[in-house]
């Protein structure tokens, strides 16, 4: 059987390919095989035995298969893997067809030009909000599933009251919605109860996205907001009606931001989120990401002794 070694395309895309007398050494380690491939990227047949991931030519991967490797098999275990059993399914039955080198290498390369994903997140979910994102995200994620178990909450004092009476088992990923200027005391028991919180809201019609609070490790939602008291001298009384104002947005964005929350709700790692804040405008698409350190000043994960004083 011929051996696939290396997707580092050249130039056209191609990758490249070695003979079944390759030297033993070239075979690369076991790689991770509970990966399905990228739904989003189609695989095609091209002649010749070569097989195409995407559909531009010049912007896809090409593999082509050596001498004595039998192109169906092939095909057919990467369309199980495409429509979501994991590659260690797909190719089970394939290895009276297949090397063992051959599908370990084929796999390892796979990972390499990231055209595989973890099979869909299905994690503990816990809203906190009083939005039509927070109802439009619990209606959505009980329908798909993608929760294992959701709940959604006011960010009243009562609630406030079971977060500081819970454990992170107990509530899971508590995604805060419609916060503009996010209820200190809520804050303060998702972090010092280790909780991971990801917060999102509407500003001014765009979407924002986080940040993301890991258990223990700062910077957080606070940080942001003790930024901009140090950029703005009248933040603090700015922050003082924006804290019972409700974000909204029109109908169409609503229902445009939901089904987005709820592909990166479905994502294995989140951490890219942590200290960031993404500004999504979901009219024109742009899309800016602020990232910032802990403030030294945060009356959450910063210094005990913060002078600066939040409502």
């Amino acid at each position: 059987m011929g051996e696939y070694r290396d997707t580092s395309r050249g130039r056209d895309g191609t990758a490249g390919v070695i003979g079944s007398d390759a030297p033993a050494a070239q075979t690369l380690a076991a790689p991770t095989t509970d990966y399905a491939l990228r739904p989003e990227i189609p695989i095609i047949m091209r002649p010749g035995a070569r097989i195409q991931f995407g559909v531009e030519p010049e912007r896809s991967m090409i593999l082509p298969l050596s001498d004595g490797t039998p192109p169906g098999p092939v095909f057919s275990a990467l369309l199980a893997a495409h429509r979501g059993s994991t590659l260690s399914e797909a190719f089970a039955d394939s290895h009276d067809k297949l090397s063992p080198q051959f599908i370990t290498a084929l796999i390892s390369d796979l990972h390499r030009a990231a055209l595989v994903q973890k099979p869909p997140t299905r994690r503990r979910i816990t809203l906190i909000g009083r939005d039509s994102l927070r109802t439009g995200l619990l209606k959505e994620l009980r329908r798909t599933g993608c929760g294992s178990w959701t709940k959604a909450m006011s960010p009243t004092r009562n609630a406030t009251l079971k977060i500081s009476q819970s454990t992170p088992e107990d509530i899971g990923l508590a995604v805060v919605t419609g916060m503009e200027v996010p209820s200190m005391p809520l804050v303060r028991a998702l972090f010092h109860r280790g909780i991971e919180h990801l917060h999102t809201h509407f500003r001014d019609g765009a979407l924002i996205l986080g940040p993301l609070v890991q258990p223990g490790q700062g910077p957080c939602s606070m940080c942001f907001e003790a930024y901009r008291r140090d950029r703005d001298p009248v933040r603090a009384l700015i922050a003082l009606q924006l804290r019972t104002f409700t974000p909204v947005t029109a109908p169409e964005w609503l229902n445009t931001a939901v089904p987005l929350l709820v592909g990166q709700l479905r994502r294995p790692d989140l951490s890219d989120l942590c200290a960031t804040e993404v500004r999504i405008d979901l009219e024109s698409l742009d899309i800016t990401r602020t990232t910032v350190a802990p403030h030294p000043q945060c009356p959450v994960c910063g210094h005990g002794n913060s002078q600066m004083q939040f409502m």
